[in-house]
C-alpha cells in the first residue's frame, strides 16, 4: 500500500519544512483540498499547509485560501495566549513551591518549534501525584474550573481527594475563558504496558533531550502508534536537533525497560523511510529493515480519521496490539481494559450501584447497568 495523494503532500511538505525547501515546488496537482483539510483533524499540519497556501495563492479555491489563512492567525494568537499563560502558571506554582512542568504540546513547542509552526490549542502541564490536590486547588483559585471527561460537567472540589487517589484517572481538564489545560500526573495509561518513570520530568538524571524523547515516544508512539503526520514531524526535528546530544546506547537500554523500544525503532522507521529524516551513526545497528505493521499505519494516515468511532477503533486496537515488543500479554492487556472499566469512578455520572474495587465482576455489570439506565432516561 502507497500514501495516497494528500498524504504524499503532507509527507512532501514536511521534508520541505525539515529540509527548509521552498515550498512552492511541491507537487499538488491531484491532491482533494476538501479532504486534505477534512483529515487535519487526526493530522494536524494546518500550519504548515497555511503557509503552503500563502506561497501558492490561486492553487487553492478562495474560501479554502481564507480559510487557512484565518487558522494561522488564530493559530499564532493562541500560541501567543498559551505561552504568556504558562509564564503566569510557572510563577504561581514557584510561589507555593509545587514543582510543574510543561508537557507535549508546549513542552515541544518550547524547544523544538521556536517558529511557533507547530499546532496547539491547550497546555499540557505535568504535576507529581502528592502535590495534585494542591495543584488543582491553585488552578481553582485563579479562575479555572476542572471538567469530567466523562460527564463533561464541573467537577467539585471535594472530589479532588478521590481523584488523586483513583489508579484509573491520569488527567483532568480545566478551562478558562478559552484557555484549555489538560493537568496530568502520570505518564502510564491504566490500559497500556508502557512504563515511564512518573518523575521523569522533575529528575534531574534527565536530561532534556531524553525528557523530549520519551515523552514522544510514550505519547506518540505508545499511544498513537506514529498515525499522526505531527508526530512524525515532532521526532524527525528532535532527531535532527538533538540526535547528537543523546547517549543511544544508554538509552535503548532504557527503552526496553520502558517497553517504548519497538515504537522506537517503528519510528526511526517510517522518519527516514518517509521523511528522509537522517538517522544517526550510532543506531545503524538498531533499525528495523522491514515493519510488519506499515500497511496498517499507511492505511490509517490515508483514512485519516480519529480512533473515537468504532470502525476506527476496531483498526487501531489491532494495530496496537501488532506494535508491542515480545513480552506483551494479549491477555493481561484486555484484562487492564476490564478493571479500568469496572472501577469505580469518581468522575463518572452516578451508578446505579458502585462496590469496593476488588468487587471487579459486579462493578463491572454496575456499570454497564447504570450505563443503559442513563441512556433510556435521556
Amino acid at each position: 500500500m502507497q500514501p495516497n495523494k494528500e498524504v504524499q503532500f503532507m509527507l512532501d511538505l514536511s521534508k520541505a519544512y525539515l529540509f527548509q525547501m521552498p515550498l512552492n515546488k511541491i507537487e499538488s496537482n491531484e491532491v482533494n483540498w476538501t479532504k486534505l483539510l477534512k483529515v487535519q483533524t487526526l493530522h494536524s499540519l494546518n500550519p504548515l499547509i497555511s503557509l503552503y497556501s500563502i506561497q501558492n495563492t490561486g492553487e487553492l479555491p478562495k474560501y479554502l485560501h481564507d480559510r487557512l489563512n484565518t487558522f494561522l492567525v488564530n493559530q499564532a494568537t493562541m500560541n501567543l495566549i498559551l505561552m504568556k499563560e504558562w509564564e503566569i502558571l510557572k510563577k504561581e506554582f514557584q510561589k507555593e513551591n509545587i514543582p510543574i512542568a510543561a508537557f507535549k504540546g508546549i513542552m515541544l513547542t518550547e524547544s523544538l518549534f521556536p517558529d511557533n509552526i507547530r499546532a496547539s490549542g491547550d497546555l499540557d502541564l505535568f504535576v507529581s501525584k502528592n502535590q495534585l490536590v494542591s495543584a488543582l486547588m491553585i488552578l481553582t483559585d485563579l479562575g479555572y474550573s476542572s471538567i469530567s471527561h466523562f460527564s463533561k460537567e464541573e467537577i467539585q472540589i471535594d472530589k479532588f481527594q478521590a481523584i488523586s487517589e483513583s489508579k484509573f484517572i491520569k488527567e483532568v481538564t480545566l478551562i478558562k475563558n478559552n484557555i484549555q489545560i489538560d493537568l496530568h500526573w502520570d505518564f502510564n495509561y491504566p490500559v497500556l504496558p508502557n512504563q515511564l518513570p512518573n518523575d521523569l520530568l522533575f529528575n534531574p538524571e534527565y536530561s532534556e533531550e531524553e525528557r523530549l524523547l520519551f515523552t514522544i515516544l510514550n505519547h506518540h508512539g505508545g499511544k498513537e502508534l506514529w498515525l499522526r503526520m505531527k508526530s512524525l514531524v515532532d521526532f524527525s526535528v528532535l532527531i535532527m536537533k538533538k540526535g547528537s546530544l543523546i547517549n543511544w546506547e544508554k538509552n535503548l537500554a532504557k527503552m526496553a525497560d520502558f517497553k517504548l523500544l519497538l515504537h522506537f525503532k517503528t519510528g526511526i522507521y517510517l522518519i527516514n523511510k518517509y521523511l528522509k529524516t537522517p538517522i544517526p551513526e550510532e543506531l545503524k545497528g538498531h533499525t528495523l529493515k522491514e515493519l510488519k505493521t506499515e500497511e496498517q499505519i499507511i492505511n490509517y494516515w490515508n483514512l485519516g480519521e480519529n480512533w473515537d468511532m468504532p470502525l476506527t477503533r476496531l483498526r487501531y486496537e489491532r494495530l496496537f496490539i501488532n506494535s508491542q515488543d515480545k513480552k506483551f500479554s494479549l491477555t493481561q492487556y484486555f484484562l487492564n481494559y476490564y478493571h479500568a472499566f469496572s472501577a469505580p469512578n469518581p468522575l463518572e455520572p452516578k451508578r446505579i450501584y458502585s462496590l469496593p474495587e476488588n468487587y471487579t465482576f459486579l462493578n463491572f455489570l454496575g456499570k454497564i447497568i447504570s450505563y443503559i439506565f442513563h441512556r433510556i432516561r435521556s
